[in-house]
């Protein structure tokens, strides 16, 4: 028999999906997609003895999963845009983690697209300072650049276009179970509520955008295929050309699906601060913004009783930083990116062989020193061995040993002049593809301020007459030489009055017996670099990405194909050895070349 009935909400409030007894059995929590005027769900506490409401506190944007009274008369709560929070027994916010994700709902006519898909705009929609906040967004998949409606180089909004919804008589497809076409019923999941429609150009296809699929119609409303999607499908659009469905799903992320059979091609995921972004193919091939890698990573079950594995795509930036090949396949070029996994392999196979170990920092996170300060490790290995350690030093490569025994303790003694410094440190896997998660240190090294650094200049400038190789003098290094000369003296003029540097060296390259390989090779292996010291380098000339990794073509080199690069200009590889050499410093390398961005 009932003891009592809560009072009831206003009809259109929204259901309770959960509810929660506090402690001490003097209210009753209930929440889910209910909400209040301006769309934030609710948490209602209720009287359990009358029946009566005693108070509704606004929570989250998104419907509220799930319930936990506190001990203390609070109450935890997490929504569905993975937002956690804690009100007290007053309703005042002890806790909220907001979602990083922007909310993608409603904003139908905003999302606009280019007609090969490669550029798009959207608005970018966040709950901030107690109210929704939205600004209109592009993304370039050639350029991998994410920019204001505003700025000037952004894309024409004319030559964007919205979702088409006329062309085939589709009915009640907005946030219903029962959509139709034709006045037949189009097929979705029981309980599946349908959320964005877009019809193709050609009046012969839509695409239907859903709770849990996306699905793709032709023009009788037969189901041609149906993709699952992470989140639901609250945005839809279809590429002029027919090849894509590009959709803005309630994870946050802008996915492209191909029309031929709804595999995945792309996934563009852009955090709430409208700053940082990751874009990412299925294999694992990613482009970021400079702070944007970590945004995006792979979750590995490892049994009932343990705790999933997360591998960030930062973590896999050697292999699968691949810029490249974002807008090879948006162009359909399948071979580039058939010959990359061919080289590296699938990320979805690879993180099941290769797991890089697990790693214990048993040192001290946060040391003070008078001298030394001994680096110890835990090192465990997992599927995929154990490689090299990963040393740095506020950002720069240190050179760390070679002999890790495996399941047992690394011991690195490292000497620093005085300051601070932020150390962290991670194991590779073997075959050094995979870095563990980072551990970081902050080390305070004490002592008398350390006498002024030295400054040393290296510029390499290769103009015209200087490649041996006709086909590569051509105009667009016809100025190399000379801006390298002017880098060395602006340098120079402005480091050597003292104030910062006790002394600084310089060099100039520029001929063609001095700017072969080996010769530029040599310059920096003489350069007399002391601990503490600076290094700048420059470098002017042509410049090459090969398999997404860059190069520096060097005077000497026979330009034949691609082969004939990777073995003798100086690459990516032998530059980064290079400045590892100096990370006791700092080192600042300046690349005046074509495909610097690699």
């Amino acid at each position: 028999t009932p003891l009592a009935t809560l009072t009831p909400i206003p009809a259109g409030a929204g259901n309770h999906g959960s509810v929660a007894w506090a402690t001490n059995g003097r209210r009753v929590f209930a929440t889910g997609t209910n909400r209040i005027g301006d769309g934030q769900r609710v948490v209602r506490a209720f009287d359990p003895d009358s029946g009566r409401q005693l108070a509704a506190w606004p929570a989250s944007t998104d419907t509220i999963m799930d319930l936990q009274a506190l001990p203390d008369g609070s109450v935890a709560f997490a929504s569905g845009d993975s937002t956690l929070g804690i009100l007290d027994g007053n309703g005042h916010r002890r806790l909220r983690q907001s979602p990083p994700n922007p909310d993608h709902r409603d904003n139908f006519d905003a999302f606009r697209l280019s007609p090969g898909a490669d550029r798009l705009s959207f608005l970018h929609q966040t709950w901030r300072d107690e109210r929704w906040q939205g600004e209109a967004l592009n993304f370039d998949l050639r350029r991998l650049h994410l920019s204001r409606a505003a700025d000037p180089d952004a894309a024409d909004p004319h030559e964007l276009a919205a979702p088409l919804r006329d062309g085939l008589p589709v009915g009640d497809w907005r946030n219903t179970t029962r959509p139709t076409l034709n006045g037949k019923l189009l097929k979705l999941d029981n309980y599946e509520y349908a959320r964005s429609l877009a019809i193709a150009a050609d009046r012969q296809h839509l695409a239907l955008g859903a709770d849990w699929y996306i699905r793709w119609y032709d023009a009788d409303g037969f189901d041609r295929w149906e993709k699952p999607v992470p989140g639901a499908a609250w945005l839809v659009n279809v590429s002029a050309d027919g090849r894509f469905v590009v959709a803005g799903l309630g994870d946050g992320t802008i996915r492209w699906y191909r029309t031929r059979d709804g595999s995945e091609a792309l996934a563009l995921f852009v955090h709430a601060d409208a700053r940082r972004w990751v874009v990412w193919t299925p294999e694992g091939f990613f482009a970021a913004s400079p702070d944007g890698e970590d945004l995006m990573g792979y979750v590995l079950n490892q049994g009932r009783d343990k705790e999933a594995t997360f591998v960030s795509s930062g973590q896999l930036r050697k292999q699968f930083y691949r810029p490249d090949l974002i807008a090879k396949r948006i162009d359909g070029d399948e071979a580039a990116i058939a010959a990359a996994v061919a080289q590296v392999g699938d990320v979805r196979h690879i993180l099941a062989d290769s797991l890089p170990p697990e790693i214990e920092l048993l040192s001290k996170d946060e040391a003070i020193v008078d001298g030394d300060y001994e680096l110890k490790l835990k090192i465990t290995p997992r599927a995929g061995g154990i490689g090299r350690v990963l040393l740095r030093k506020d950002g720069a490569d240190q050179e760390t040993g070679r002999d890790v025994p495996i399941g047992g303790i690394y011991s690195q003694r490292l000497n620093y002049q005085p300051g601070e410094y932020k150390l962290s440190v991670a194991v590779y896997n073997a075959g050094d593809r995979i870095p563990s998660e980072s551990r970081t240190i902050k080390l305070t090294v004490r002592g008398a301020a350390p006498p002024k650094p030295r400054l040393h200049v290296l510029a390499v400038g290769i103009g015209m007459a200087a490649y041996s190789d006709n086909k590569l003098a051509t105009p667009g290094v016809e100025f190399a030489d000379r801006d390298a000369r002017a880098f060395v003296e602006r340098i120079a003029g402005q480091a050597g009055n003292g104030r910062l540097y006790r002394a600084v060296t310089t060099r100039l390259l520029t001929s063609r017996a001095d700017t072969s390989l080996q010769a530029i090779e040599k310059a920096l292996a003489d350069i007399p670099f002391e601990t503490g010291d600076t290094v700048v380098i420059f470098l002017a000339g042509h410049g090459k990405a090969v398999d997404g990794k860059y190069n520096f073509l060097p005077a000497d080199l026979a330009l034949e194909n691609e082969d004939s690069i990777r073995h003798a200009a100086f690459t990516q590889a032998r530059i980064e050895s290079q400045l590892r050499r100096f990370g006791s410093g700092r080192a600042l390398l300046v690349l005046d070349t074509c495909h610097a961005g690699a």
